[in-house]
């Protein structure tokens, strides 16, 4: 109703609604020419709010050629590649495009990010910009590199971290990710309530990070920022 305490708030594009649902008509009471309708009692009924998608995201590192990386440590070109959304750092890490091993997501093109197994040190994928809006939601697109049947599969330990100095220092989201996933890679999602200026990046943990855990090869395909809707 237009006299309801929150009526002059916007409506979020996702989020979580809990209300009665009801029928409306304007012209009659008969409920089969109405409108189905779901009252909000008021602005606590709406929660988990997720803003629009960055513009031009998710980034699904198409467009460049996996020529352009093709080693795990390019000094030359500071190991920053630029991809449509923005130059991305990958350490330890290449752009990866074969479909036998590669896990991606094969509705937005054929390549993904591949992350440097057995090694004691962090391998990185790195967004090189900020992002203006602060962020509410991040999705990533993961598996594990390999042949589905002959090659081992080997588990691998990531984390996802944001910074809003510039990539002076990093605060890690959530629980580490233990990658097992072996077949068709999957979506995880990360909830935040990120305000201001922000970049991600991927860090997948060495044994120096992680020395009770396994260290394989971990695919990262399409990666999505939603805004802050606060």
């Amino acid at each position: 109703m237009n006299t309801a305490s929150f009526a002059d708030k916007s409506i979020p594009l996702v989020a979580d609604f809990v209300g009665i649902p009801t029928y409306f008509n304007p012209d009659a009471d008969y409920y089969n020419r109405a409108k189905m309708l779901l009252k909000i009692r008021n602005s606590e009924d709406v929660f988990n709010e997720t803003g629009a998608p960055y513009f031009g995201f998710p980034e699904t590192f198409e467009g460049v050629s996996s020529s352009v990386k093709s080693q795990y440590i390019m000094p030359e070109i500071d190991d920053v590649v630029e991809f449509s959304t923005g130059p991305w750092r990958l350490y330890q890490a290449v752009i990866g495009d074969e479909p036998r091993y590669d896990r991606f997501n094969p509705l937005n093109g054929v390549q993904c990010i591949r992350l440097r197994e057995k090694i004691n040190q962090s391998a990185y994928l790195e967004m090189k910009f900020d992002l203006p809006n602060g962020a509410s939601k991040v999705e990533v697109v993961h598996a594990i590199y390999g042949l589905y049947t002959t090659d081992p599969k080997v588990a691998s330990a990531w984390d996802l971290e944001y910074s809003q100095d510039e990539g002076a220092t990093w605060t890690k989201v959530g629980e580490t990710v233990m990658e097992t996933n072996t077949k068709n890679p999957a979506v995880v999602n990360f909830n935040v309530n990120i305000h201001g200026k922000v970049r991600f990046r991927i860090r997948k943990l060495g044994y120096d990070d992680y020395p009770n855990g396994q260290n394989g090869m971990l695919n990262i395909d399409d990666f999505n920022v939603y805004q802050n809707v606060d």
